[in-house]
């Protein structure tokens, strides 16, 4: 039988699913929470099956070559640069947004970023905080930014990579259609295989599973287009490493703005990509030499656009 595109995307998406979606069914079965450390390690894990389906469908099945199959090379350009450091705008704004939607006051001085911690101790364990307060006071809550861009560089991009290497890099290839056709899609396949998993980031996992489901559809134009700029899916893997390494801050510095509201799968978090999308193609149309986003620039088996 001849895997044409279609078949290889449906069996990539299949074999994805029975990977990440196991530990989740096995966890609801067993009535784990996702606060517990299990949790933790099944959030993990969901990163990877990507990458294993993707490397199942290349070597043993189509025989190609691994690398460029998953469109990773290591020819850095601007692009490497902005994708590393465009989910700090994001977070930005998505808290900016977070704060107008929800009525909660900015966390944005140290005191506020304090007083909102030691809300959440219990009292058994306030000494204990109190004391390392005292031993290693915080700095500014912006501080936390820049402390992740090196986190973000250690082994969060392995996990990145993985997910990235599968959405991005082998059904970035297989994948029919033009820029936004492909885009959509594999944004719409992303949150879906991500879906069953928004209980570790949200207290309703139905209202949760829809909010990353519209987020990566409408992040996934974004990071189509770095992707190809960049010329690597290094680049969106970068993305992925800071998102994930910005997830605890964000969640910090929104204070206690309901999830549903709060960046980056939250409301203001999905408008932020909203413009993170709208300044790219700002970029294409007035300020890039070659044109990518028009509908009519069809998709090449080789994995570029145009």
């Amino acid at each position: 039988m001849t895997l044409t595109q279609p078949r290889l995307v449906t069996a990539f998406f299949a074999l994805t699913a029975l990977g990440g979606w196991a530990p989740v069914v096995y966890m609801r079965a067993q009535g784990i929470r996702w606060d517990e450390p299990f949790a933790v390690a099944v959030y993990t894990w969901t990163m990877f099956p990507p990458l294993l389906a993707a490397l199942f469908l290349t070597g043993p099945v189509l025989k190609s070559p691994v690398r460029e199959a998953l469109g990773i090379t290591f020819g850095v350009n601007r692009f490497w640069g902005l994708s590393w450091i465009s989910p700090i705008v994001l977070l930005l704004v998505g808290l900016l947004l977070c704060w107008a939607l929800s009525g909660v006051e900015p966390i944005h001085t140290v005191e506020q970023y304090v007083a909102f911690k030691r809300a959440a101790v219990s009292p058994e364990n306030l000494a204990v905080f109190e004391e390392r307060l005292r031993q290693d006071p915080p700095g500014h809550p912006l501080w936390l930014l820049v402390r992740g861009l090196p986190a973000s560089l250690t082994l969060q991009l392995l996990f990145a990579l993985a997910f990235e290497s599968g959405f991005r890099g082998f059904l970035f290839r297989e994948m029919p259609g033009g820029f936004w056709v492909r885009s959509l899609r594999i944004g719409a396949l992303a949150g879906l295989y991500l879906a069953p998993a928004a209980g570790y980031h949200f207290a309703d996992p139905l209202v949760g599973a829809a909010c990353m489901v519209v987020f990566c559809v409408v992040l996934s134009p974004s990071l189509v287009y770095l992707r190809v700029r960049a010329g690597s899916v290094m680049a969106v893997a970068l993305f992925w490493s800071m998102l994930s390494t910005l997830m605890n801050v964000a969640r910090d510095l929104a204070g206690g703005a309901p999830d549903v509201y709060r960046p980056f799968f939250g409301l203001g978090g999905i408008a932020a990509a909203a413009l993170l999308l709208a300044a790219l193609y700002a970029h294409d149309r007035f300020v890039a030499p070659q044109r990518l986003m028009p509908e009519r620039a069809r998709a090449t088996r080789s994995g570029s656009v145009g």
